[in-house]
């Protein structure tokens, strides 16, 4: 079978200088018994030329710049080293559990499947990072991260700018992922006394327990808030005594619990 390795090596050869898009078809012939080339250089031990096929990943997938079949790719690659241990150069029978395929049927798909694919590796990342990034932005990321949409996020996650330009993005801005808006403490958001009460658990943690208001003397001067002077009814206020509207006093809760108090 010198001849069929020397025929493998040509297409190599042509491939390498005419590009991989357009030349499915020489990875798809078949011989006459069926075999792809990748078959026959496996099947008659010609290491050299399964190797260089092994190089351009010997499916459509890899011509589109996707990884998605390396686990295939590995699994030829431990064939390929039993034939090396191999004195009888019988087939190879590689496991590859791919519906039943057989080896060449699961290396080899459609260039529509590896489109699909990769359409919905793009709006897996897009909705992870919560951006609109730009098609062919998004291609890269995960192009640079082997085609893992988590792996791709997390990275940019941490830092947009790194994950860019080691995608060979530099010249693309960094989108910074907005985070999600605090929630406003407010009088529409928290039942009467709500404040308070949350507040008297606040300080209850701290060790500085508020003690009970006293009831306001018939006749007493109207009660302002001490922070947005508005009129205060009821018995709101801090633990200090200082008077505030329920508002400013569940602002003041949510400030002391985000910064850990």
């Amino acid at each position: 079978m010198t001849g069929s390795g020397e025929m493998l090596r040509a297409i190599h050869k042509h491939v390498g200088e005419m590009g991989l898009a357009n030349e499915i078809r020489l990875f798809c012939v078949r011989d006459r018994e069926g075999d792809t080339p990748l078959d026959c250089a496996l099947r008659h031990g010609q290491t050299d030329a399964a190797h260089a096929l092994l190089g351009l990943a010997a499916s459509p997938s890899a011509w589109l710049g996707l990884s998605r079949l390396s686990q295939h790719r590995k699994q030829i690659a431990h064939g390929l080293r039993e034939v090396f241990a191999r004195p009888a150069r019988g087939r190879i029978e590689l496991d590859i559990e791919v519906e039943g395929a057989a080896p060449s049927q699961a290396v080899l798909e459609s260039q529509q499947e590896v489109l699909d694919h990769l359409a919905s590796q793009v709006g897996t990342l897009q909705e992870r990072l919560g951006l609109q990034l730009p098609e062919e932005v998004a291609q890269a990321l995960l192009r640079h991260h082997g085609f893992d949409a988590q792996g791709a996020a997390e990275a940019y996650l941490r830092n947009p700018r790194a994950a860019l330009d080691a995608a060979g993005l530099a010249d693309v801005p960094a989108l910074v992922p907005q985070a999600p808006a605090p929630e406003r403490v407010g009088v529409s958001e928290v039942a009467p006394g709500g404040a308070v009460a949350a507040l008297a658990a606040v300080e209850a943690a701290l060790g500085t327990q508020a003690p009970e208001p006293e009831a306001p003397a018939p006749g007493a001067q109207e009660r302002l808030c001490i922070v947005c002077m508005d009129p205060v009814a009821g018995q709101s206020g801090f633990a200090c005594g200082h008077i505030t509207c329920e508002e400013c006093v569940g602002g003041h809760v949510r400030a002391r619990i985000e910064e850990g108090d």
